[in-house]
C-alpha cells in the first residue's frame, strides 16, 4: 500500500522559545525578588542557584552540539520543583502545564497521507477522511490542503523531506476522486 509521510516547517517556533524565555526570566526575577524575604531566603537562593545550573548547562550543551541555545520544556518542570520547594503549588502546577505545552508546540508538523485516511501524527492526533478534501497538492515544496468546508492548510515542507511531487499530487487526485465518488454514492463499488 503506497503512503507518503510529510514533515512541515513550524515557523512559529523562534516566538515560543523567544515566550518561553521571557517565563524562565520572570520566575528567576521572583525568585530574586524572595531573597529579600527572611522565610523564604535560603529555598528561593537553592531555587535560583537550581535554575542557573540548568541553564549553563543547557548552554554548554548547545555549545558542545553546535547548535542554538534555547530553554527547553525540561526547564519548567524545574520550575515546577522549585515552587513546590516553595509550597506554591499553583503556579509549580502552572509551570508544569506550559511545559507540557511548551513540549507539543515545539513539534514539527507531520502528516501522513494513506489509501484510506490522512493523519496528523502530531497531539492531538487527528485523522481526515480523504472526502472531507476538495484538493490535496504538493508544489515547490509547499503543501495545499483544500478541505471541501473552505478551510485551507497551506504549509512549507521541511527542506530536508524529499518527495517525489509528480507521484504524490497523482496519489491524492487518485484518492480524492474514489473517495468523494463513493461519498456521494455509497452503493457503488
Amino acid at each position: 500500500m503506497q503512503q507518503f509521510e510529510i514533515v512541515l516547517k513550524n515557523n512559529n517556533i523562534r516566538s515560543y522559545r523567544f515566550i518561553a524565555l521571557m517565563l524562565v526570566i520572570l520566575n528567576l526575577a521572583i525568585f530574586i525578588f524572595l531573597l529579600f524575604s527572611d522565610s523564604y531566603f535560603v529555598d528561593a537562593l537553592s531555587d535560583l542557584i537550581l535554575v542557573c545550573i540548568y541553564a549553563i548547562f543547557r548552554f554548554y550543551q548547545s555549545r558542545k552540539n553546535k547548535a542554538f541555545f534555547f530553554i527547553d520544556e525540561v526547564a519548567f518542570f524545574v520550575l515546577a520543583g522549585c515552587w513546590i520547594v516553595l509550597h506554591h503549588y499553583l503556579f509549580a502546577i502552572f509551570c508544569a502545564l506550559i511545559g507540557t505545552l511548551y513540549h507539543f508546540s515545539l513539534q514539527k508538523i507531520h502528516f501522513v497521507f494513506s489509501g484510506e485516511l490522512i493523519i496528523r501524527m502530531n497531539f492531538p492526533r487527528t485523522e481526515y477522511q480523504w472526502a472531507k478534501f476538495n484538493n490535496v497538492m504538493l508544489r515547490d515544496g509547499i503543501l495545499t490542503l483544500d478541505f471541501t468546508d473552505n478551510k485551507l492548510i497551506q504549509m512549507e515542507v521541511e527542506d530536508n523531506i524529499t518527495i517525489n511531487e509528480f507521484e504524490f499530487n497523482a496519489f491524492a487526485k487518485q484518492k480524492i476522486k474514489q473517495y468523494s465518488q463513493h461519498y456521494q454514492n455509497p452503493f457503488s463499488k
